[in-house]
């Protein structure tokens, strides 16, 4: 299912650094983070995408923990389609042996993921 939402301004990243009013900022806008980097990654979970489902609103809310996966595609004019684990990941490996379905597979199997 999909959610048609509206946001008061664009999301653009998150800031890097602080700054003050006039001064520049570095924004990330792009970003892979995992539970390895601790309250970082725990901050990232708070914020674009607890507003998210804030703005889905739906009846039962959705729970933050219930999320597994979410994409959210925004457009210029300030809308944008949410999707909660409505996804089908996928991933490709390419292997660098011969490989046998339902054989195990080792880091050093592999060449390349996408």
């Amino acid at each position: 299912m999909s959610w048609e939402i509206e946001f008061d301004n664009l999301p653009i990243g998150y800031a890097v650094t602080s700054a003050k009013p006039g001064e520049k900022v570095g924004v990330a806008s792009i970003e892979f983070t995992s539970t390895e980097d601790g309250e970082h990654f725990i901050g990232r979970l708070e914020g674009f995408p607890l507003e998210i489902l804030q703005r889905i609103g739906t009846t039962p809310t959705i729970q933050a923990s219930s999320v597994d996966h979410m994409l959210v595609i925004v457009r210029p004019d300030k809308t944008g389609t949410a999707y909660v684990n409505e996804l089908a990941i996928k991933g490709l490996m390419q292997p660098k042996r011969d490989v046998k379905a339902g054989e195990a597979i080792f880091t050093n199997d592999i060449a390349d993921i996408s």
